[in-house]
């Protein structure tokens, strides 16, 4: 029976093995350790503070985990309804997966994508 949880896992608590187990409970762990809080929140704001020097709107104060960008600043031609956050990203996306794979050729603001047509076919 042992070695059904260590390697297998049982149903009763969803199939898990006890390594599975072993990681998850240090993967809770982990991140509400107080130095590892502390050493996040300075890193983030190291980073915050180097985006802000160079002129980048930042939302300061930073996070313990992330730095957030004012898109809003940063794309002043996007009124808010346009989203500016979301063509931020997706303007980032384009750009780090460009002549990557074929689907971020559609990202190009060369190229225009015509909605298919439908089949006439009955």
């Amino acid at each position: 029976m042992e070695l059904l949880v260590a390697a297998e896992g049982f149903t009763a608590y969803g199939g898990l093995a006890g390594r599975n187990l072993d990681v998850l409970a240090i993967g809770l762990a982990e991140p509400t350790d107080p130095d590892h809080l502390a050493h996040r929140k300075t890193v983030a704001a190291w980073f915050a503070d180097v985006l802000y020097n160079v002129g980048m709107p930042v939302m300061l104060p930073s996070g313990y985990y992330a730095v957030y960008l004012d898109a809003g600043a940063l794309l002043p031609h996007f009124s808010p309804e346009n989203l500016p956050g979301v063509a931020l990203r997706a303007n980032s996306i384009c750009k780090a997966v460009s002549g990557r794979w074929k689907w971020a050729r559609s990202c190009s603001p060369r190229r225009s994508v015509r909605p298919a047509r439908p089949s006439r076919e009955t």
